[in-house]
């Protein structure tokens, strides 16, 4: 399964082996996403994009919608995203780029505790949609 995480300011595409199945549920990929770098990859510069300790259970629903995903996620990891100082970008992206490229879905909306939120408390807008963003990759030259 293929999941973005962080390098340099930009993402990064990573390779990781899930249990048969699993690579198909949002809540196991989220917690792959949330486990950020392995060993090997911090060594290579990788950084993480969302705050490690949240988990599978911080998504608390997934639906779609015509071409949409829909994510609720809790309100912890609203908080912990913005205690953590990431990049709020990176994390919103890293998640389309990882969940709408794996379920060939266009768009996703955000929503925490049920909420669709406006800010987190940084510069992006949370309550819109969101669309993949191959040029945030360091895919694209």
């Amino acid at each position: 399964m293929d999941l973005f995480l962080a390098r340099e300011g930009k993402l990064h595409r990573v390779v990781r082996t899930l249990p048969c199945g699993d690579g198909d549920d949002p809540g196991m990929l989220l917690a792959a996403l949330f486990a950020g770098p392995d060993a090997r990859e911090r060594a290579e510069g990788i950084a993480p994009v969302w705050p490690p300790e949240l988990e599978a259970a911080d998504l608390l629903g997934a639906a779609i919608e015509g071409d949409t995903l829909l994510l609720n996620l809790s309100g912890q990891a609203a908080e912990a995203l913005t205690a953590a100082g990431l990049d709020e970008r990176l994390a919103a992206y890293a998640v389309c780029e990882t969940l709408l490229e794996k379920k060939g879905l266009r768009r996703l909306r955000f929503y925490f505790d049920g909420q669709a939120v406006e800010s987190l408390g940084g510069e992006l807008c949370w309550s819109g949609e969101f669309w993949r963003a191959p040029a945030l990759t360091d895919e694209v030259g």
